[in-house]
């Protein structure tokens, strides 16, 4: 009796599952379409994305290059007096191939080209470039657009005055030596060995002082005093401490607050642009108070280095040791130099601290032990060879931008 009963049960369980396999073939069907739909899709899509990415950095490139053009045209003012300031109008090269207004589309490649467009005056250009793959005018086209700005270093375009320039008053004793008997750029001659826009009384003990083409020592040439602030040249702007500030940041040789170079932390080897900094990043003042000793940029340089590029110290500068350095000195205040050391190149103090009161009363440089100056104009404009001349593209400023007009 038990077996009668469960054979009709199970044939009732295998009856149940039939059927089945259609509804599975169904859904495995549907499937199968969705994902040829798909695959079909981006088969479609694929290309033009691909494209649309190849042209986008294709014009990115060119856009580029026509930063790269202008960089090259500031540089070779001979070739290219497209950008001479001012700028005139319309902006072209000599040879008319390049038009620095953004009127022109300049063909690189069959795959693309640029517009270019370059405003301003002084030390600055701000260039607006826009790259285009492959041409301005066709549907499928990609724009790209670039702005940034390259500047130039006054240092760099100037000759210095004196081997040792300063706002204030000048002191000179021991064996110390300005000499600016030679090492001048091409066509220029500097004004004498010290120049100071407050007094400078007369040097003692054997302290000499070299004037341009003059062999005998300490002579009213030589040593001019009570000039006007516009004759010390390698006076530094609001920009250009800017401009350096951002290029040692770059390099990695910012420093804020005092710092010693001594034998234990020597000057940058690689030298450039060295740049201390106030602990606030804030220019010395006078007003509404006195920017505070602890947080000046204060240089000191002992033991026996040998170094060059440009120094710029938004403080003092006190040198002493055996030193030989090469390129610019600048003290944003006072400058202070003893010992046994040569520094080829020039020196500037700038007093901050002490002409807005009295430059006539104000010691800004002081001169003793055997300290040697020697002029030279190339290695001042060049930082003894480590600093770039010329234009450069300013750190910060290079920025993709929106838009595809070249202005």
């Amino acid at each position: 009796m038990t077996r009668t009963s469960i054979q009709p049960t199970l044939r009732r369980a295998v009856s149940a599952e039939d059927g089945t396999a259609l509804p599975i073939a169904l859904i495995v069907l549907v499937i199968l379409t969705s994902l040829s739909i798909v695959f079909t899709s981006l088969a479609t899509t694929e290309p033009v994305l691909s494209r649309n990415h190849s042209i986008a950095a294709q014009a990115r490139g060119y856009a580029e290059s026509a930063i790269e053009r202008a960089l090259w045209a500031l540089n070779n003012p001979t070739n290219a007096k497209g950008l001479a300031d001012p700028l005139p109008n319309p902006v072209t090269s000599p040879d008319e191939s390049v038009r620095y207004d953004g009127s022109q589309f300049v063909s690189v490649s069959p795959n693309g080209g640029f517009t270019v467009a370059a405003t301003g005056t002084g030390n600055e250009r701000t260039i607006t470039a826009v790259g285009w793959a492959p041409d301005t005018t066709g549907q499928l086209r990609a724009a790209k657009k670039i702005r940034a700005t390259l500047a130039r270093l006054g240092w760099t375009n100037a000759n210095p005055n004196c081997a040792l320039c300063i706002k204030g008053v000048l002191d000179l004793g021991g064996n110390a030596e300005i000499n600016a008997l030679g090492n001048y750029c091409a066509g220029s001659t500097p004004l004498s060995g010290s120049l100071s826009t407050g007094n400078t009384p007369a040097p003692t003990g054997s302290a000499e002082v070299y004037g341009p083409g003059d062999t005998e020592p300490n002579g009213s040439a030589d040593i001019l005093k009570n000039r006007p602030d516009s004759e010390v040249n390698y006076s530094l702007t609001t920009d250009d401490l800017e401009l350096l500030r951002a290029i040692a940041q770059a390099n990695g040789t910012y420093y804020r607050g005092a710092v010693e170079f001594n034998s234990s932390n020597r000057l940058p080897d690689a030298g450039g642009v060295v740049f201390v900094d106030t602990t606030t990043g804030a220019d010395l003042t006078t007003t509404p108070s006195m920017t505070p000793t602890s947080q000046m940029g204060n240089v000191t340089i002992t033991g026996n280095q040998t170094w060059s590029g440009w120094l710029i110290a938004m403080g003092d500068i006190t040198i002493s040791g055996t030193v030989s350095l090469t390129g610019s000195i600048y003290a944003r205040n006072d400058f202070v130099f003893s010992g046994n050391g040569t520094i080829t190149g020039t020196v500037t103090a700038e007093n901050m601290l002490g002409t807005t009161q009295s430059s006539v009363d104000s010691v800004a440089a002081e001169l003793g032990g055997s300290a040697r100056i020697a002029y030279h104009c190339q290695a001042a404009k060049t930082g003894g060879g480590t600093v770039q001349a010329g234009w450069t593209l300013k750190p910060g400023s290079y920025l993709e931008v929106d838009g595809i007009s070249g202005t």
